[in-house]
């Protein structure tokens, strides 16, 4: 039986860390999706960063995924007051492509709504340029907030009520 954990990030973590967001990134090349503006290795190196809130999904001990979960939002998608509302913003949420199915990225959606829940937030907040990926948000339960136009390009606010 397949065991899955999330844990914070450790140095070690880097090489498997950019090694499956490689994958990630080349099978969004594959299906269309907008590039990430970071490297790989960029997205690992965070989880050196003590400060940086960085998170892996393990499942029987190998990294397969990781997320970042931040306090607030820093995005002009939410208002003052909603910035100000106790959440968490999942953000930087990387799968690796050779695990699909096993819903790896609803997993830490439903890790960081219990975990919400659980130090006293009331939402899981997420934001995308991706219409897809908004589409697979709303399939997790997150509803869109609202969408805001930057640089040409529409912006999804969502959130979740924690868990």
């Amino acid at each position: 039986m397949d065991h899955f954990r999330i844990r914070r990030g450790t140095p070690e973590d880097q090489e498997a860390v950019a090694e499956f967001t490689g994958r990630r990134f080349a099978w969004m090349k594959e299906h269309g999706y907008a590039a990430w503006p970071q490297t790989p290795e960029e997205v690992a190196s965070r989880a050196a960063m003590a400060e940086c809130p960085f998170y892996v999904l393990e499942r029987n001990g190998v990294a397969v995924g990781c997320t970042i979960l931040l306090d607030k939002p820093g995005t002009a998608v939410f208002t003052e007051a909603e910035r100000e509302e106790p959440c968490y913003v999942l953000t930087s949420s990387v799968t690796d492509p050779l695990y699909r199915g096993q819903r790896l990225g609803e997993r830490i959606a439903e890790w960081a709504l219990e975990k919400a829940a659980g130090d006293g937030r009331v939402w899981v907040r997420r934001v995308t340029t991706e219409g897809r990926l908004a589409d697979y948000y709303k399939a997790q339960g997150f509803d869109v907030l609202r969408v805001v136009e930057r640089n040409g390009h529409p912006v999804w606010g969502m959130q979740r009520k924690a868990a």
